[in-house]
């Protein structure tokens, strides 16, 4: 079974992306520190696999990177670090992300954002379907994308259904930054990752023209329920999914 590096990216002092409040009114490290439980006790439940993760900070306050720390210490059994990255802003962080991983990494990488909860048996149910599902594509290469975003039934495009470990799973043609891959898909399409890191400062660039053609030649594909939830707005909430019960059994302190 190939090694999982999961990389983490936090950010305390910006809320949202958009800049549009988020429809939790809580400070973002509540946000961080919460996700990140839910991610580490999800690890937790994949003990067959190798994982090591990796935070990697953008000038968060000091008091959520002390909470960072505590929090990774409790689950000591998870290999982990935490990294500041140079510069600022999500194109440097997505940069910063893209570059450790390649110098890094070597077998499956999971990029995974501040504000996704995460199911206790997401890790593993990803893992497990990412072997059983890699059997059935023409290149041996699978990405996997852990939400299940309304968007894709409010506009609906044809899709594959496949059987997965414990649950349905669809192909996808856009997913966030969330995501989990093999080093070949990050090294084959590393224009496209680094394309993504002028998001925000080039208003021409997107999900849409960047990281999104990559699933036009590699099957990307996502859970149906969905695994994660994404804690932005009420309109990126998956269908189906109680998530105010999941952000309840993730209060940490």
């Amino acid at each position: 079974l190939m090694k999982l590096d999961i990389l983490y990216r936090t950010c305390s002092r910006v809320n949202t992306f958009t800049g549009h409040p988020r429809f939790i009114n809580v400070p973002k490290s509540e946000v961080i520190i919460r996700c990140l439980n839910s991610l580490l006790n999800s690890c937790s439940f994949a003990q067959s696999y190798d994982i090591s993760i990796t935070v990697l900070d953008d000038n968060s306050d000091e008091e959520t990177i002390l909470a960072l720390y505590k929090l990774l210490k409790k689950y000591s059994n998870i290999s982990s670090k935490i990294l500041n990255i140079e510069g600022t802003g999500n194109g440097a962080s997505l940069k910063a992300n893209f570059e450790y991983a390649r110098k890094n990494c070597q077998e499956l990488i999971y990029f995974c954002e501040d504000d996704y909860l995460h199911d206790s048996s997401a890790i593993k149910e990803m893992l497990d379907t990412y072997y059983e599902i890699i059997k059935y594509t023409e290149n041996g290469l699978l990405i996997i994308h852990p939400c299940d975003y309304p968007d894709r039934y409010r506009e609906p495009y044809d899709s594959l259904i496949l059987p997965g470990s414990k649950r349905h799973w669809r192909t996808v043609m856009h997913t966030t930054g969330t995501i989990l891959l093999p080093i070949q898909v990050l090294e084959n399409y590393c224009d496209n990752f680094i394309a993504l890191a002028n998001y925000g400062i080039d208003p021409k660039i997107s999900e849409d023209n960047t990281i999104n053609m990559v699933y036009r030649k590699i099957m990307c594909i996502s859970p149906i329920p969905s695994l994660t939830v994404h804690l932005q707005y009420k309109s990126t909430l998956s269908p189906f999914i109680d998530w105010q019960k999941w952000w309840d059994k993730n209060k940490v302190y």
